[in-house]
């Protein structure tokens, strides 16, 4: 949950001791890949270690996870390992010129693509998680961060917790990072840790979670 999180709401959320640990095992993932192509160019060499973290750690893996929930066959035909291998043995400025990337791509789809597309910002799949944490999830966001059984609460610092809720309601934040990384974290805790506690620590768990809650109040469906 670096990604996109502010230095100093990491130290928030989990004190100096933690964020450098987690800064140095960073190191020596990253440390280890740069060293495999250390002869090479600066852009080589980041477009190495992208392709080597980023790419399946991420983009891939995400896009897999999707589409196959979603029963889509997905392609990826510029991964051909032919064209890859083709493509990491051109010059740099075939791959980056003027501050642009792609640009030999852009060349080839020079006639084919109008001037709008082959030069507008790169832009990925958005969607308007922002608006949609600050009103539509705004109580869900709320209730899920600041139970008192969260996840979140046990293992970062409840009044950094409370502080990021309390910003992402009053659109302080320029993005939802922040509040949706404590989600991701709270679900996958749910799903991965605590689906597979012991039977004690479940139970114990159930029986702090329900404790003085009304049972008529539970099973009556609320309104969306």
């Amino acid at each position: 949950m670096v990604k996109g999180i502010p230095l100093e709401t990491r130290l928030a959320l989990t004190g100096a001791d933690r964020v450098q640990k987690c800064n140095n095992r960073m190191d020596e993932i990253f440390s280890d890949y740069f060293s495999k192509v250390a002869d090479t160019s600066a852009l080589n060499r980041m477009l190495y270690v992208d392709a080597k973290i980023w790419l399946p750690e991420d983009l891939l893996l995400k896009a897999d996870k999707m589409t196959m929930a979603t029963a889509v066959e997905l392609r990826v035909p510029f991964l051909d390992h032919k064209l890859v291998e083709y493509i990491a043995g051109l010059p740099d400025d075939m791959k980056v010129r003027e501050h642009q990337g792609k640009w030999i791509l852009r060349k080839a789809m020079a006639d084919e693509l109008p001037r709008s597309i082959l030069h507008r910002r790169k832009k990925g799949f958005p969607i308007p998680a922002d608006s949609w944490l600050r009103f539509e999830l705004r109580d869900f966001v709320r209730d899920t961060l600041l139970a008192h059984h969260s996840a979140c609460k046990q293992f970062f610092d409840p009044q950094a917790v409370e502080e990021i809720v309390s910003l992402q309601e009053k659109g302080k934040y320029s993005g939802y990072q922040e509040a949706w990384s404590l989600l991701v974290f709270e679900f996958w805790h749910k799903q991965f840790i605590e689906e597979f506690a012991p039977i004690h620590t479940v139970k114990e768990s159930t029986t702090d979670v329900f404790a003085g809650r009304n049972w008529q109040d539970m099973c009556t469906p609320r309104s969306v």
